[in-house]
């Protein structure tokens, strides 16, 4: 296991370090933030996931969209991952403002019946 360097320690994007249980061995500052523990399995914090992270990510294509719970709520994350001297480093990239903006973009493009009718009169 490598230690983190002070780059990757505060990087603004979420890094954890995964061993071949599933369980967090390191994290940087923003992983922290967010709510994730070391010595903790990260397949825990991910809604319907039922199987180890580490065994999940083994069959996927690249990254991915995951819904992560926390006390406070829940994050929507793309994960990035690679492996390395037999751990997997995950990088989270939270994408939830994204998507909410994504989705009132959505809705001004295609307004409901009642804005129609406003726009019409």
């Amino acid at each position: 296991m490598i230690e983190l360097n002070a780059v990757l320690q505060t990087s603004p994007v979420a890094l954890v370090v995964l061993d071949d249980d599933d369980f967090i061995i390191q994290a940087n500052d923003k992983a922290v933030a967010m709510g994730l523990c070391t010595g903790t399995a990260l397949a825990s914090y991910i809604a319907n996931l039922k199987e180890k992270f580490v065994d999940h990510v083994r069959h996927q294509p690249g990254s991915q969209l995951y819904r992560l719970e926390f006390e406070y709520g829940e994050k929507r994350c793309r994960a990035s991952f690679e492996e390395n001297n037999g751990d997997l480093y995950v990088w989270l990239v939270d994408v939830s403002e994204q998507l909410v903006l994504a989705d009132q973009i959505r809705r001004l493009k295609h307004p409901d019946s009642k804005k129609m009718r406003q726009i019409s009169q």
